[in-house]
This record gives C-alpha cells, sequence and structure tokens, in this order.
C-alpha cells in the first residue's frame, strides 16, 4: 500500500452508501484512489489486489442450505456473469437458490431495491416453509 493513500482509503472506509447522496459522494471519494493509486488496467491479474479479491469470494454453503441471490443488471461492480457463475456452483453442490434479476438497477441500489422481498424470504425460513429454488439440475 502507498502511505499517501492512506487518508483516501480511510475517508471511503468510513462512508455509508444509503441515499442517492452517498454514491455521489463516494464518486468524489474515489477519483483520488482511481486517478493516483489504481492504474493497473486488469486488478485480478496483479497483486496484492488478485489474493485480495479471492480471499472476498464467498464459498459454497452446505447442501440443503437455502441461498437467495439478488443481481443487479446494471451492476458493473460485481457483474451478472459472476453471479449467475456462483449460482451455477451452489445448484451443483446441492444449494437451493433463487435468483432474482433486477433490471436496470446498479451496484449501489441492489440491497435497497431488494430489501423488503429479502427479510419476507428470510421470514419464510424461519417460518418453516420450503425455500424457492430456481436450480434447473437435479440433486
Amino acid at each position: 500500500m502507498v502511505p499517501r493513500a492512506n487518508p483516501a482509503m480511510e475517508r471511503l472506509a468510513s462512508e455509508c452508501i444509503e441515499s442517492i447522496y452517498d454514491l455521489i459522494a463516494r464518486k468524489e471519494s474515489e477519483k483520488p484512489m482511481e486517478q493516483g493509486f489504481l492504474r493497473v488496467p486488469d486488478l485480478s491479474t496483479a497483486e496484492p489486489w488478485r489474493s485480495l479479491l479471492r480471499a472476498n469470494t464467498p464459498g459454497t454453503l452446505r447442501p440443503g442450505m437455502p441461498l437467495l441471490l439478488a443481481q443487479g443488471q446494471a451492476d458493473t461492480i460485481v457483474r451478472p456473469e459472476v453471479t449467475r457463475a456462483y449460482m451455477a456452483q451452489s445448484c451443483a453442490a446441492g444449494v437451493p437458490v433463487q435468483m432474482l434479476s433486477l433490471p436496470g438497477v446498479g451496484h449501489g441500489f441492489a440491497a435497497y431495491t431488494i430489501a423488503g422481498t429479502a427479510v419476507a424470504w428470510m421470514a419464510d425460513r424461519f417460518a418453516g416453509l420450503p425455500a424457492p429454488n430456481d436450480c434447473t439440475s437435479p440433486h
């Protein structure tokens, strides 16, 4: 880590995204990182980013443990094909997956858009209702 990047990193780490205004403010906070420190064309091929990205990748759940995935189709941070690949991996492991596609929704608003649905999905699991399963392959 470049020591002069620390103030920008600390500022980014302390910011929350709760509204459109927070997204705009975050863009301003990201500029110093983009312009001065993140000049690698593909972070997935350069260390330490490659290792950090790998460490931040979720593993597969135990078979039978239900999973709700929601993917904003306009997301440029977590690309839809990455989530589809994780769904396929989870389905192959015997995890019942419900996949919700959010047309026109980007990364910053996916959680906001799906919050009510996610709470209802969890309440149904606690109530003992079977998890919806969008997996097409037999387990």
